[in-house]
């Protein structure tokens, strides 16, 4: 297998993942909901992994406004011990790619996902390619630059599926900086500040 730095970012492949939770802190919070979407060599496959959680506390309203998912929903569902190593067993070790993919791992590695994985973020690499002063990097902001269809926002798959078709949006603009593989892409997104406010929070 090649190594990641020296994939072309126009031919990749990756996991593409998302996770719906109870909150912002990975401390505190829990895991509601995975799902992950496969690229393979440059293109969007039909292989895909979806799970609910069960976050072994309530879930607040607050929390199943944004995403649907309530107490009733969630019964029955794997702990999240159970259900990042199906996580695992799906992505076998692949490059993990996300929209604020530090976030998503922060709570997988709270669930027990192994850490230390190579990653590719969306927001990083809009940053990289729009860099000016006030322009939004979330994902229904880049979904509408790049003409991607917002389905399902704000649900783990909706989400994951979005992020991927962001990220293959953006590999040939990105190709068009000069930057034409992972490891270039990945050296260019952690010289942003962004990546580095991101590394100090969910460190």
């Amino acid at each position: 297998m090649r190594p990641w730095a020296d994939m072309p970012l126009g031919r990749v492949s990756c996991t593409v993942l998302d996770c719906e939770t109870t909150g912002l802190d990975p401390l505190a919070d829990g895991l509601v909901s995975i799902a992950a979407v496969r690229i393979a060599d440059g293109a969007m496959s039909d292989v895909e992994f979806e799970t609910l959680v069960d976050p072994g506390r309530s879930i607040p309203i607050e929390a199943t406004t944004i995403h649907g998912i309530d107490d009733a929903a969630v019964a029955g569902a794997p702990h999240a011990s159970v259900a990042t190593q199906s996580l695992a067993d799906f992505t076998g070790g692949e490059l993990l790619a996300g929209q604020l993919v530090a976030f998503d791992l922060a709570f997988l590695r709270a669930g027990g996902f192994a850490a230390g994985l190579a990653t590719l973020d969306t927001l990083l690499m809009s940053k990289v390619l729009w860099p000016a002063q006030g322009v939004r990097h979330n994902l229904t902001a880049l979904c509408g630059r790049l003409g991607v269809d917002e389905i399902g926002r704000h649900t783990a798959r909706g989400d994951a599926v979005m992020t991927a078709q962001c990220l293959l949006a953006m590999a040939p603009l990105l190709e068009q900086r000069g930057l034409r593989t992972v490891g270039e892409v990945s050296r260019a997104c952690e010289s942003t500040a962004r990546a580095r406010d991101i590394a100090k929070r969910y460190r």
